[in-house]
């Protein structure tokens, strides 16, 4: 029996969204504006790095399927 291969449709634009709600809440904070772009860059990079992850788990799928 095939087992289907999960597509993961749409991945990119919910890490998105996500970083944007996470961004809402920090630019929301009552912190030095240093601090707020410091924890904004984190987020982007976390974010990239999210989306490098699910992007190498689909080529690992794709490629054992």
């Amino acid at each position: 029996m095939n087992n289907p291969v999960p597509t993961y449709d749409g991945y990119n634009a919910i890490v998105n969204r996500l970083s944007g709600d996470i961004k809402s809440e920090i630019k929301a904070l009552g912190v030095h504006d240093t601090i707020k772009e410091g924890l904004l860059t984190i987020v982007d990079r976390l974010g990239d790095n999210l989306i490098t992850e699910i992007e190498e788990i689909i080529s690992g799928r794709e490629e054992g399927a």
